[in-house]
């Protein structure tokens, strides 16, 4: 068997484990607006609840007129003044505004950036905030833009919740939001305004630092579920409008690599709308316009992209679940519609689920550390794998035996296997792997038997690999020294670089096989290996170092091994 068919299963091995994620990104799709129908369901009833936050207001960004005034007959109902009103609990702060009773605050307690909880709920200049009511194409209702009665409420089961009124020269509407225990939103909605209005998610998920919006390992997405099937829109190369149909619709939402806004609908939908948006600014002065159809600006591509949701009614009523939230897989199974799908595992997803059970039980029984459970599991996973490496190292060291004979034989149709005019001589080709071959079955060796056990273990490598890029608990997580957060790539470089070198390391010590062009090539592998890690999470580099350790400590043995052999074989 030819070398370079080795050579050729090898790299494409490394390049499947390392760019898998963009080699196989999710599908993108447009589907089309479908037709409505008129189904409805009965609004929630309200109360009232003492011990709601109440808090001065500040200016909320309200949005242009899209509807005409209520009826003159309808009598008024509408606050005198803007105001700020606080759902919270042990998980999550939520604040609203009465201003359309948008969402101006969603903070999660248990997960910080730089030392303050998450933010949810992008910063922005202008424009409508999540939960506003806006039209299919995210303009808000004039409705939106009314200062909403506040009244304070307690469903049946005691949680605590806001109800919104609003009836005067913008329109009609009335929304009740509810915190359940576990940190999500009850939402139900009704509002006398043109078919067509929906419920705003985004645009994106959270603050996004520029570092963060320009990483390859920062994706934002729209996601949604339907039909036993979960579907993605890049929102980086979004650039029109996706009108999903509400029929078989679990749910929708926006995402990122560890955080997901997501709507889950009691009443049925009309449609699902999603919005292509630049984001224009930086800091307090951000802005997300539409992005524009043709004819785009220099300036304009390269500005980062977002993606907002807008969830449709159906028959002037809306009711659904607002999670949001960590990409925490329990949680989001907890729900019980596939939320939990919106984390990225792979086609490999049952091994990576097996890893996340394995590192968390490391976690919370051997080593408080996620840094040293990946250690510890990336060993782990060599011991399981030990009778494939073995078998492909002695595999390589039989090869690397017979290389002598093989390259004579190379040597010997140098020149044959192409005539004047660069046509393949088929014939002198087909001698030169005859020859070949029966070297390698005179001596019992099987040229494939080094590199199927390398492509057996790509499942459990390619599955561990994407747990680690995705996993929410690694964000955050110390290691030791400076690696503060194994969801980040390290500050200062140092692991890709040790990486980089154990790996040139490990090709030095590899058995002498192929010609010296395909070890030269080999020996590139670690400075491709270096660029492509510099940037990636410290903890997959870290699996990734470990991983290499091991393997040079395992050559190693095997060199020295068959040294004493030889030296015995010889006396």
């Amino acid at each position: 068997m030819d070398n370079r068919r080795l050579l050729l299963a090898a790299v494409l091995s490394m390049v499947i484990l390392i760019g898998w994620q963009y080699m196989f990104p999710p599908p993108e799709v447009s589907v089309p607006k479908p037709v409505p129908s008129a189904v409805e369901a009965p609004v929630a009833g309200g109360g009232e609840v003492p011990g709601v936050t109440s808090e001065p207001a500040a200016v909320a960004p309200a949005g242009s007129p899209a509807v005409g005034p209520a009826e003159a007959s309808v009598p008024a109902v509408e606050a005198a003044a803007e105001e700020r009103r606080v759902l919270e609990n042990d998980q999550v702060r939520a604040e609203f505004s009465n201003r359309g009773g948008e969402l101006v605050s969603f903070r999660l307690k248990g997960f910080s950036d730089l030392g303050k909880p998450v933010e949810l709920v992008r910063s922005r200049a202008e424009g409508s905030l999540p939960l506003a009511l806006v039209d299919g194409e995210g303009r808000a209702l004039a409705v939106s833009g009314g200062l909403h009665a506040v009244t304070e409420r307690v469903d049946a089961d005691g949680r605590p919740g806001l109800s919104f009124e609003y009836r005067g020269p913008l329109g009609v509407s009335r929304k009740t939001v509810t915190l359940t225990s576990r940190g999500s939103l009850l939402v139900d909605v009704e509002a006398d305004a043109p078919a067509g209005w929906g419920l705003l998610l985004g645009p994106g998920v959270r603050e996004l630092s520029p570092e963060q919006l320009a990483s390859p390992y920062s994706l934002r997405y729209g996601i949604y579920s339907g039909g036993g099937s979960v579907e993605t829109i890049t929102a980086a190369k979004a650039s029109e409008v996706t009108v999903v149909p509400a029929v078989g619709l679990a749910w929708a939402g926006l995402e990122d690599t560890y955080f997901l806004a997501a709507f889950i609908p009691s009443k049925e939908l009309d449609r699902v709308v999603f919005l292509p948006r630049l984001q224009v600014g930086a800091d307090a002065g951000v802005r997300f316009e539409p992005v524009p159809t043709a004819n785009l600006a220099k300036e304009q591509k390269a500005l980062p992209r977002e993606l907002a949701m807008v969830a449709v009614a159906r028959g002037g009523k809306l009711a659904g679940e607002a999670f949001l939230g960590g990409k925490d897989y329990d949680v989001l199974s907890s729900y019980g519609v596939g939320l939990e799908r919106s984390v990225r595992f792979g086609w490999f997803g049952w091994f990576a689920k097996m890893f996340l059970r394995s590192l968390q039980w490391i976690y919370g029984n051997i080593v408080a550390n996620y840094g040293w459970a990946i250690v510890l599991l990336t060993i782990l996973i060599r011991v399981v794998l030990l009778p494939f490496t073995h078998q492909s190292m002695v595999s390589a060291q039989k090869m690397q035996a017979l290389n002598p004979k093989v390259q004579a034989i190379r040597q010997k149709y140098n020149g044959k296997l192409r005539d004047k005019k660069g046509a393949v001589n088929f014939e002198n080709q087909r001698k030169m792997s005859e020859e070949i071959n029966a070297v390698y079955k005179t001596a019992g060796v099987n040229p494939l038997g080094g590199c199927l056990p390398m492509l057996i273990q790509l499942p459990v490598l390619i599955a561990f690999y994407n747990l680690l890029a995705n996993a929410i608990e690694l964000r955050g997580a110390p290691w030791l020294a400076w690696i503060t957060d194994l969801s980040i790539h390290d500050p200062y470089y140092v692991l890709p670089i040790v990486m980089g070198a154990a790996q040139f390391a490990q090709q030095a010590l590899a058995p002498p096989i192929g010609d010296p062009m395909q070890r030269k090539i080999f020996m590139i592998l670690p400075v491709v290996f270096t660029i492509m890690f510099a940037s990636a999470p410290s903890g997959l580099v870290l699996y990734w170092l470990v991983n290499n350790l091991l393997s040079l400590v395992q050559q190693t043995f095997y060199q020295r091994w068959n040294a004493r052999r030889a030296e015995a074989s010889a006396a």
